[in-house]
């Protein structure tokens, strides 16, 4: 039963003999299965670790930003005096609302007041400061059928639309990244099972080696999961010896135990 694989594939060795005559669907069942639990952990993990910054940050929005109404290409705020606001844990960068203004920004301006967004009458100016330029969005290229008001609620449902959408997107993304790479990976081990074959004189071909090397990432799949809520990360060289040497040691096993030709 598949659903139960991956239990198998860590704690039950003999299951191995039974794994090299899988079917590729079986084997790719397997693979589709595994990582949309890996998928589903690392998603759930992602979401439950950026909601309370997002939500925070809806928060700090609706209680620190005027209230913007735009019709008809043009904003109007509320206070309608110029407000400048510094974004949490960054002093140095501001956000600047003055819908009374109507003369254009230009980049010189922008860095010399130490803005990265600034909102007039009919725009909004982003410095990037990365790039060395200015992006100016005006509000007349948007297409409105009716006012549209950006306030308290506005920046609380849209917090709560970026929290939902982490989860949603980050799934099928992981999903298919974890498929991809377990599938090149499995390629990789498979000539590391190659070795072990022929050095044992286990008998196996090339298709049974690869099957086998699929299912005995397993243990560094789980472990990795158990290690992402770690606050500090492993090394990235000490965290690939780690993933390289116990699937080669479950790789090993593996075909030792699922060998067609007895030992001598």
């Amino acid at each position: 039963m598949i659903l139960l694989d991956p239990i198998r594939s860590l704690v039950d060795f003999p299951f191995y003999k039974e794994a090299r005559n899988h079917s590729t669907l079986r084997c790719l069942g397997y693979l589709a299965y595994l990582g949309l639990l890996f998928s589903g952990f690392v998603s759930a993990f992602i979401f439950l670790t950026v909601r309370p910054s997002i939500r925070q940050a809806g928060e700090w929005m609706a209680s620190s930003l005027p209230t913007i109404t735009i019709v008809d290409g043009k904003a109007s705020s509320d206070p309608a005096k110029p407000v400048v606001v510094h974004p949490p844990r960054e002093e140095k960068l501001a956000i600047l609302i003055d819908t009374s203004r109507t003369q254009p920004f230009t980049f010189e301006e922008m860095t010399s007041r130490s803005l990265m967004i600034a909102v007039t009458q009919d725009a909004v100016y982003v410095a990037l400061l990365d790039r060395g330029r200015m992006e100016r969005r005006p509000f007349a290229d948007m297409k409105l059928t009716k006012p549209l008001t950006i306030g308290p609620e506005f920046y609380r449902r849209a917090a709560d639309l970026i929290i939902k959408a982490v989860f949603i997107f980050a799934l099928p993304l992981f999903w298919f990244f974890f498929l991809f790479w377990k599938l090149a990976a499995g390629l990789a081990y498979s000539f590391i099972g190659f070795l072990i074959n022929e050095g044992s004189g286990a008998g196996l071909d090339f298709a049974a080696i690869y099957k086998i090397a699929l299912y005995a990432q397993t243990p560094w799949i789980f472990l990795q999961a158990l290690m992402l809520p770690m606050k500090r990360p492993l090394p990235f060289a000490l965290h690939v010896l780690i993933g390289f040497l116990l699937t080669s040691t479950y790789l090993w096993k593996a075909i030792s135990t699922a060998r067609e030709t007895p030992p001598a």
